[in-house]
């Protein structure tokens, strides 16, 4: 069953995200309405770019799902379209992207 949800998380790795996302806002007890749609469009409305640095997703990056207001922080809103941007994530988990030099403030 490990290799089925794994091989699933491959093959769907925005999928993945948005469900990741919306299971630690459920942790938190805030609203987890954010679908691959609405990343889609979150997508749409940046231009398919990186919200901080404008970098497009690459050989060496990839757009994560970012809260604007972080998950930590008691004025967050929970994951919600509005609270959402992509922001570039290096791929070997470098420091090269905005999302990995990010933590919590």
């Amino acid at each position: 069953m490990r290799a089925v949800i794994e091989a699933w998380r491959k093959a769907n790795p925005e999928k993945h995200r948005a469900k990741e996302q919306k299971r630690r806002a459920r942790k938190r007890l805030n609203p987890d309405t954010f679908t691959y749609d609405d990343w889609q469009n979150v997508l749409s409305y940046f231009g398919g770019f990186c919200a901080a640095c404008g970098r497009p997703p690459g050989l060496w990056h990839v757009l994560a799902m970012d809260h604007w207001i972080p998950l930590s922080s008691p004025d967050c809103p929970g994951t919600v379209p509005t609270n959402i941007i992509p922001l570039c994530h290096s791929r070997n988990g470098d420091s090269g992207g905005c999302n990995n030099s990010k933590s919590k403030q």
